[in-house]
């Protein structure tokens, strides 16, 4: 990969103040993790203080929450999710911005090594993070022939003819290949004993025919042994084998995974929830007497994982006289959950089955997956649609664009992924093309340079393109679109899957707020509004002939939609958070008993400038 570091001025149109900046995007230690280049700290400010652009919005003046009216109380809304709140960009949003309504706002997650269990946040924000037990899923008659098959297995791998696992197959073939170099080093010996001998130098004489023979049968015994590891291994190639076609499945692409899961919902039993997803029941052990002692008035349920968690919680409130509303956020379609084993998956669609009619209002992400939902459950309401767009960043941290982090001029044509990185995404595709687009480079934006990326940076080295193609690492979500937007082209290349073809996905949003054309992949929600509404080019999922066309189209005509783009201050509007609170603000306020706050409607109230505790 070609890295260098220019001077280029890429990201703002009017000069910075003299102040020096807090912070400086992306962090030195993520630039170097990620592009391997030798960056220095003065380097990077340097391009940060030289760089220009106008920023999305004045989000500094809208950072705190407006003031409750005198004896006004602040209603209390309880956040949940399955993770550790902080790490989840949606979560975040939504509780700085409820709490602008003049809410209480309380977060409760999971807690995992390096996070605190309770941190105040300010402005009545606040998260509790917990650790439940293994209390369930550790008891019970699955739980003690758990046990005895882990006990009777210690006994039975050293006693059967058969490997249990790929460990003992490889210290064994280890300890084969040990002798077989040592029998190779006394066949050198002998060969080195015989050349001396026939010189007359050699102590002691060329080797005897005895010792030839001894060697020959030992040799015969060794591929024979070799013979019988490979048929004790076949156990372990065959369990390989079913974690490979596992992976494969697990993706959220192909029609044996939705076979899979499609059989698990339907024979009774199979996906249960409550048998599959014991892990549920003691985090409601553990979390439920927390939500008790809050005394909620709204419980904010992010994704599936806690609804009945939620459900549950509100039902055991209304026997102590206390109202509780739950407001179910579907981050994705269940069924078409990507990376979790398909029973799993059917699990979570017979707990989201079993309690999204006991919850009080519904949001998801996207109009298509609204419907499909509505379709799914018969829904009364069609659930609102809150996107997942990004939030106005602060004008006043300094932001190096992704351009100068490839170190390309301005003159190079850029298309930009940014996003999580893995089969099902399809960015192999927009790789592939690259051999079609011989001036353009590729900057992929990733976490770190983990299994998947260094892969694709070994394809384009090997297809002889790997110069045009960057690693660019993470920022804080609410700086995407500023990093993103010295690229010419974004590109969303997703392959076909039900929770893909349904979704609008955050890169599309941040695409749009960082004023870049879009090259889109033609699954159906994305692609119907870059057709609607002239935001770029749509190919064939998959296709890279018909991708390396769109992106060639896309390049052709960016300047013009660029120019569109940041000349519609509607359409921006449409696709950015501040547009997505006003849908948050009119449910909370229905929810409530009591509506929201005066403040809800203040000047403002809807602007989010920055993410407290993330």
């Amino acid at each position: 990969m070609r890295y260098c570091i220019p001077s280029l001025p890429v990201v703002w149109s009017e000069p910075m103040p003299e102040s020096p900046p807090q912070q400086v995007h992306p962090l030195l230690a993520d630039l170097r993790a990620v592009t391997g280049a030798p960056w220095t700290a003065e380097q990077v400010d340097d391009l940060a203080r030289t760089g220009t652009g106008e920023p999305l919005a004045d989000a500094a003046a809208a950072s705190g929450r407006p003031d409750l009216a005198e004896g006004e109380r602040a209603p209390h809304v309880v956040m949940l999710a399955g993770n550790t709140i902080s790490s989840d960009a949606r979560v975040m949003k939504a509780m700085n911005t409820v709490s602008r309504f003049g809410v209480d706002v309380t977060a409760v997650g999971l807690i995992r090594p390096g996070f605190s269990a309770d941190e105040d946040l300010g402005d009545g924000m606040r998260i509790l993070r917990v650790a439940p037990g293994n209390r369930i899923a550790s008891s019970g008659a699955r739980a003690r022939w758990k046990k005895a098959r882990q006990g009777l297995g210690d006994v039975g791998s050293a006693l059967a003819p058969w490997f249990t696992t790929q460990d003992d197959y490889k210290n064994s073939v280890a300890r084969w290949e040990h002798r077989t170099r040592e029998l190779a080093a006394e066949r050198g010996r002998a060969a080195q004993r015989t050349d001396a001998a026939a010189t007359g130098g050699a102590p002691g004489g060329a080797p005897g025919g005895a010792d030839k023979v001894a060697r020959a049968l030992t040799w015969r015994l060794l591929k024979a042994e070799r013979v019988l590891l490979k048929g004790r291994a076949v156990p372990v190639k065959l369990s390989s084998m079913r974690k490979k076609r596992a992976a494969s499945t697990d993706s959220g692409v192909g029609r044996r995974r939705e076979a899979l899961i499609s059989a698990y919902t339907a024979v009774p039993g199979l996906g249960r929830w409550k048998s599959v997803l014991p892990e549920i029941l003691d985090q409601d052990l553990a979390i439920g007497p927390i939500l008790a002692r809050l005394e909620p008035d709204v419980i904010h349920v992010h994704d599936v994982f806690m609804i009945g968690i939620a459900v549950r919680a509100a039902q055991r409130a209304a026997l102590q006289g206390r109202t509780v509303k739950v407001v179910y956020d579907a981050h994705e379609f269940v069924p078409g959950l990507a990376m979790v084993p398909p029973r799993q998956v059917a699990a979570y669609a017979d707990l989201e089955r079993s309690f999204i009619h006991d919850v009080d209002r519904v949001i998801t992400v996207s109009p298509e997956l609204a419907d499909l939902l509505q379709r799914t459950h018969s829904l009364p309401r069609r659930p609102d649609v809150v996107l997942n767009a990004p939030i106005a960043d602060d004008p006043s941290t300094r932001v190096v664009g992704v351009r100068d982090v490839c170190g390309l001029g301005a003159d190079v044509p850029l298309v930009v992924y940014g996003g999580g990185v893995h089969a099902a995404r399809g960015v192999q595709t927009v790789l592939a093309a690259l051999e079609q687009l011989p001036d353009v480079h590729l900057a992929i934006v990733v976490r770190g340079m983990y299994a998947y990326s260094k892969e694709l940076r070994a394809v384009a080295d090997r297809a002889g393109y790997g110069d045009r193609v960057h690693f660019a690492p993470f920022v804080p979500p609410a700086f995407v679109p500023r990093y993103l937007s010295s690229a010419t082209v974004g590109v969303s290349p997703l392959l076909h899957a039900i929770n893909h073809d349904v979704a609008i996905t955050n890169k599309f949003c941040e695409y749009l707020q960082g004023g870049l054309p879009i090259v889109t992949s033609d699954t159906p929600a994305q692609a119907d509004l870059v057709r609607e509404l002239g935001l770029g080019e749509v190919h064939v999922a998959g296709d890279v002939d018909d991708c390396a066309r769109a992106i060639r189209a896309g390049l052709a005509s960016a300047e013009q939609t660029r120019r569109r783009i940041e000349g519609d201050a509607e359409l921006r509007h449409r696709f950015s958070w501040s547009a997505q609170a006003e849908t948050l603000r009119t449910a909370f306020d229905e929810v409530l008993p009591q509506g929201l706050p005066e403040v809800a409607w203040a000047p403002g109230a809807t602007q989010v400038g920055s993410l407290r505790g993330q």
